[in-house]
């Protein structure tokens, strides 16, 4: 058997200044699978549709803040299409300044219990990471999930 992928992406992104950007990436995903010997009927975790928009502000030219939205469709943790998962939303942010990245990042910041892959349910992390950026890439962090 052998399995066929096809969809399309919209990704437009808006520029104003130096302080704003926003941008949406659309994904609409699809496969056929032809004559499969194991019986599989769906593609485990993979969704049709996903969505991501986001904005980064720079109030200040030392500043960052980057909100995140996203949307995972449904889609089944089997392959045979019997366990359906529902669709979610996850929502992010990220505060960045000077010579400091990812100074704050939160993910799922609703704390929701999604369903990110075949792991077992997942509650949103907040970490607070201070990362110095030096020339040679190489960096001191401290995390707190």
């Amino acid at each position: 058997g052998s399995i066929g992928f096809w969809g399309f992406e919209l990704a437009p992104d808006f520029t104003a200044g130096d302080w704003l950007n926003i941008g949406l990436a659309f994904s609409l995903n699809n496969y056929i699978i032809d004559h499969s010997q194991d019986g599989i009927k769906v593609l485990s975790y993979y969704p049709q549709i996903t969505l991501n928009g986001y904005a980064t502000v720079k109030p200040f030219a030392f500043l960052s803040i980057i909100p995140r939205l996203e949307y995972i469709g449904s889609r089944y943790a089997d392959t045979e299409g019997e366990q359906k998962l529902d669709p979610y939303f996850l929502a992010n942010i990220k505060v960045s300044a000077g010579n400091l990245s990812e100074v704050i990042d939160l993910h799922n910041v609703g704390n929701d219990q999604v369903p990110f892959s075949q792991l077992p349910y997942m509650a949103g992390y907040h970490e607070i990471r201070v990362q110095l950026l030096t020339d040679s890439r190489d960096g001191i962090a401290v995390s707190q999930p």
